[in-house]
């Protein structure tokens, strides 16, 4: 076949190609290039982790933006190119390890190769003299519990014995570049299949798994929004333990998250703790964050009720002092307050109003009342968690316990604190591929100490005349070690004559 590719007929040029796809190389090269084209998916925002910074950013810079949107810069996971480059890398290492495999398997059954004409050539190489014949060295060799590992083939009438060991090298390797491809293809499940979403829940309420209840969600590339699992959880208890003592005061000792799961017709109740995930419909839940959620009551001047209902705030340190905001819309006359929750209250001129303590053990609630158009029917996306107060009218400041009442200025009617109720926050997560993932990795680092660490090497014994022999030894990859080898068989060697003088 001629070396010019553009001589080659159309069959010649499949074979040359697919020959090149095929090789260590090529699959190398692939695979750095798959790293090289998911980088864009973690520098750029992604449409299905969060369109609005995808909108945002290519409103920022809309030239650009506008040509990585077509090529595909902000859904890299579903793009053809990317998907383009993850085939090719699967069929390059398919196409490559499979010969490889067949020809590991017919050398596994196939004997030692013959004696070398010349032991002179190889890396170790001596003569030895015994009285022993060859039959009875043969024996010895065969026989020895120190070569049980060694494959060993004995030829009679050339007076030859070889001895081989080490193919667990070459299957560790194999087992290595298996397991690539086993983790490439469940982190390619992981990424088509798998979605993960954080839902705030309040003691007493329900969540279900549908999109809307997701404070984030980030949906598979193969997922819809429909293919979520049908899944409703109430959170009817939220326990949380700290330290009390004089040592790592504050320090958390148990969280603990009852909940009931399940149909109207057959309710559960489950415990959720840090570590310990409820597993519902294929996914985990995960407890991963917690804190307070004051109740307040909202009268206007009339006396009617407005607004009752418990208001998540976040906590912004680790003795959980707590921000929020209240909104009560009402066009040009609604009603906003600021608000700072101290479970375990302390006011300093020096530091302000903060929580010396993450339980409730002296709850105040710091609230700052303003009036005016909140801006919530003006189509800008808002935090539920802060208050824009540059148009509002501020009406005051009044801290309360639980219990208490302000009485608004202006007339504007009366604030209520009535209690304190707990949130937590559930992460909750399906990986269908992510225990395949482990299992590859775990396998593929067997298989790469094994392809390191395990040394292949041959070693011949012949018999030149009676009394007189050779040894010679080769290691495949240069390996040290060798000298060992030989000096073990030469031991052996040794011991045959020392057992016929006997």
């Amino acid at each position: 076949m001629s070396n010019n590719i553009f001589e080659l007929s159309a069959k010649e040029l499949t074979r040359w190609l697919w020959r090149q796809l095929t090789s260590m190389r090529t699959a190398i090269m692939l695979l750095l290039l798959l790293v090289v084209v998911s980088i864009p998916g973690s520098v750029l925002p992604q449409r299905n982790v969060d369109p609005a910074a995808v909108r945002a950013w290519i409103e920022g810079s809309p030239a650009l933006g506008e040509w990585l949107f077509r090529l595909g810069f902000f859904n890299v996971f579903s793009a053809p190119w990317f998907a383009a480059v993850y085939i090719l890398l699967l069929v390059s290492l398919v196409g490559c390890i499979l010969p490889r495999s067949w020809m590991h398997y017919q050398e596994i059954r196939s004997e030692p190769p013959s004696a070398p004409t010349s032991f002179a050539r190889l890396a170790e190489h001596q003569e030895f003299k015994i009285n022993s014949d060859f039959d009875s060295l043969a024996t010895s060799i065969k026989n020895a519990k120190q070569l049980k590992s060694w494959r060993i083939k004995v030829d009679p009438e050339n007076k030859w014995i070889a001895a081989e060991k080490g193919f667990a090298r070459e299957t560790g390797n194999l087992i290595f570049h298996l397991a690539l491809v086993g983790l490439i293809l469940a982190v390619g499940i992981g990424v088509l299949f798998s979605y993960r979403g954080q839902i705030l829940v309040k003691e007493g309420t329900s969540v279900s798994t549908v999109p809307t209840q997701f404070n984030s969600l980030t949906l598979g590339t193969a997922l819809q929004v429909n293919d979520l699992p049908a899944s409703t959880v109430k959170l009817e208890e939220f326990e949380a333990k700290f330290e009390r003592g004089s040592i790592q005061t504050g320090s958390p000792r148990s969280f603990k998250a009852t909940v009931q799961v399940g149909s109207a017709d057959a309710l559960t109740t489950q415990i959720i703790e840090v570590n310990k995930p409820l597993k519902l419909d294929g996914s985990k839940w995960y407890l991963v964050g917690h804190g307070y959620a004051p109740r307040v009551e909202v009268r206007d001047r009339a006396g009617n009720i407005v607004f009752t209902d418990s208001v998540v705030f976040l906590p912004v340190d680790g003795n959980f002092t707590s921000e929020g905001a209240i909104k009560i819309p009402n066009g040009d006359s609604g009603l906003g307050f600021v608000a700072i929750f101290l479970p375990t209250a302390s006011v300093s001129q020096m530091s302000g109003p903060r929580s010396l303590f993450p339980d409730i053990d002296d709850p105040r609630l710091f609230l700052s009342a303003f009036s005016g158009d909140l801006g919530l029917d003006d189509g800008i996306p808002r935090s539920v968690f802060s208050l824009d107060t540059e148009n509002l009218k501020p009406l005051g400041i009044k801290d309360l316990a639980p219990g208490e009442t302000w009485e608004l200025p202006d007339g504007k009617g009366t604030i209520k604190f009535l209690s304190i109720e707990r949130f937590v926050t559930f992460d909750v997560a399906k990986s269908p591929g992510g225990i395949y993932a482990m299992i590859f990795a775990f396998l593929g680092l067997l298989g790469l100490i094994g392809g390191l660490y395990i040394r292949r090497r041959r070693v011949w014994i012949r018999e030149m005349s009676q009394g007189d022999f050779e040894i010679a030894a080769l290691s495949r990859y240069d390996q040290p070690g060798l000298d060992r080898d030989v000096n073990l068989f030469l031991a052996l060697c040794s011991n045959t004559e020392k057992e016929q003088q006997k």
